[in-house]
């Protein structure tokens, strides 16, 4: 969910301890350090590392099509074709065959979908155009005509490849278009956080406007290991019109236990719901609602009632090549907090979030795909020294490696400004209004641990037991993240390395 990254304020450790006129300012720092974890841990539920096996099925289906097209036609020399080309020799069907695959390598599946068509026109009973035909018309989604075609294709009288071909293709067909869909997903693995505490470089706080050294270790940055758990519940409902509005929900839960850090512990709870309309002109309206509860070693401190609008769009492109995916998300969140034992002033973060994120995608290449979004954010607590604004740009890249692993890269840029100084931490005498600049660098790394295995040399004949068809069905991916925050205030200048593993399994049902 978009309010939950900002609605969780990323601040420092400090150092317990020191003399009485700076408790209030430590006190005000103590939580901070912990919801670095929160923020990082509850984000990661909607990071694609935690989401791997849905997104890397969806890859693997789009960079496979271009070679399924190229096997079902027997056309591996296909040269580089023009709509010039096609449209000087429209009756050819091996030039109109290598173009409709070079359609499907681009993402063109509408484009692909109308040539197969030409062609069938003029030769109904070619069983591999038709074959292909069905298989555009599946990724398309047109599920009913996709097969009405496999069945037309089956009684032409196909081989024993095309016939299994067709059968796999029928019974995901059968899967999909159920009234109602569900997917569990379950997330498994750990952690690594060099500066999991979020304590400040220099190992220097301020409180009340004067300078401390960090004399307790505790507050110092520190390094551990953590053990976590993501479990995925999604469904989809569809609603029987005649346009494809679905009702959709999920529900999600999250532990992340640390090794040392025991008060970094972190459990969530995320439920959202709402309908999903398919609107004309590839529009998609998605208003939602949901809720969130975090606890930090099982003391409760945030809940969060969320209501949002996400609008998609695909839009063709001049060149015939594939869509330009567009969206647009807005939401508000009311964040309530409450006090625990290591900070006494959370209610003082009480208010509402709004959140806004405008993003534009497309697959470059057939095995590169790049995302530009910018987000704003704003901050409206309590107290004005917790409200604050903030801009964000990103930019993501997905490289798909060939057999199913892929390569996910992303480096985000933000700058958040607070609307009042906090004079617990710079005192009132020369108050100072925090801003900070978070930067993030993200690289995720995920394959089919059967892939993995094969390259290890376990191949399935040596292992052909249920550990390994298990294991066949299994996503590992591994990330690595840098982040680093620089601010005029020394409290939240702070830099982190994450090494994250997480082995993930998805059942639909």
């Amino acid at each position: 969910m978009l309010a939950l990254r900002p609605a969780i304020r990323r601040r420092v450790g400090v150092a317990l301890g020191e003399s009485g006129r700076i408790l209030r300012g430590v006190a005000r720092l103590a939580l901070p350090a912990l919801l670095l974890c929160a923020a990082s841990a509850a984000a990661q539920t909607t990071d694609p590392d935690v989401r791997a096996r849905e997104e890397v099925e969806q890859l693997r289906g789009d960079a496979a099509a271009g070679a399924e097209a190229r096997d079902v036609l027997s056309a591996e020399d296909c040269p580089a074709i023009s709509f010039a080309d096609i449209m000087g020799a429209p009756d050819d069907l091996r030039l109109n065959s290598c173009y409709a695959i070079q359609q499907i390598q681009s993402g063109d599946l509408t484009g692909a979908s109308a040539t197969l068509e030409r062609l069938l026109l003029l030769r109904p009973a070619q069983a591999d155009v038709r074959l292909l035909y069905a298989i555009v018309l599946y990724r398309l989604e047109n599920y009913d005509e996709a097969r009405r075609e496999f069945e037309a294709v089956r009684a032409l009288g196909v081989g024993p490849a095309d016939e299994a071909r067709i059968a796999r293709y029928l019974d995901r067909i059968a899967q999909q278009t159920q009234r109602t869909v569900q997917t569990l997903s379950i997330s498994l693995g750990g952690h690594y956080d060099t500066n999991r505490n979020a304590a400040p470089r220099g190992e220097q706080s301020l409180a009340s406007g004067s300078v401390f050294d960090l004399s307790l270790e505790s507050a110092r940055a520190n390094d551990d290991t953590a053990a976590m758990a993501v479990i995925a519940y999604d469904v989809e409902h569809d609603l029987g019109m005649q346009r494809e509005h679905k009702l959709v929900g999920s529900v999600t839960l999250l532990q992340d236990d640390q090794t040392e850090q025991d008060n970094l512990d972190l459990q969530a709870v995320i439920v959202d719901g709402g309908v999903a309309f398919d609107l004309p002109d590839g529009f998609t309206v998605t208003p939602t609602v949901g809720y969130t509860a975090m606890a930090l070693s099982r003391q409760r401190f945030y809940t969060g009632i969320t209501g949002a609008v996400r609008v998609d769009k695909q839009a063709r492109t001049a060149d015939r090549g594939a869509p330009v995916d567009l969206w647009l998300a807005v939401e508000r969140t009311r964040e309530r907090f409450r006090n625990i034992s290591e900070n006494t002033t959370l209610t003082e973060r009480d208010g509402a979030v709004w959140d806004g994120e405008v993003g534009v995608g497309r697959w470059i290449t057939p095995e590169h795909r790049v995302e530009l979004s910018g987000r704003m954010n704003a901050k409206d607590a309590a107290v004005r020294s917790e409200s604050s604004r903030m801009l964000e740009a990103k930019l993501a890249h997905t490289w798909l490696l060939g057999e199913g692993t892929f390569l996910q890269s992303s480096a985000s840029w933000a700058m958040r400004q607070y609307r009042a100084p906090d004079t617990a931490v710079v005192g009132a005498a020369a108050p100072q209004r925090r801003r900070e600049q978070p930067a993030r660098l993200r690289v995720t790394y995920g394959a089919p641990t059967g892939v993995l295995l094969d390259r290890l040399g376990l191949s399935s004949e040596e292992d052909p037991g249920a550990v390994r068809a298990f294991l066949e069905d299994v996503t590992m991916t591994a990330t690595l993240e840098y982040l680093k925050q620089q601010s005029n205030i020394r409290n939240y200048e702070y830099e982190n390395i994450q090494g994250r593993v997480l082995f993930t399994r998805l059942v639909e049902f």
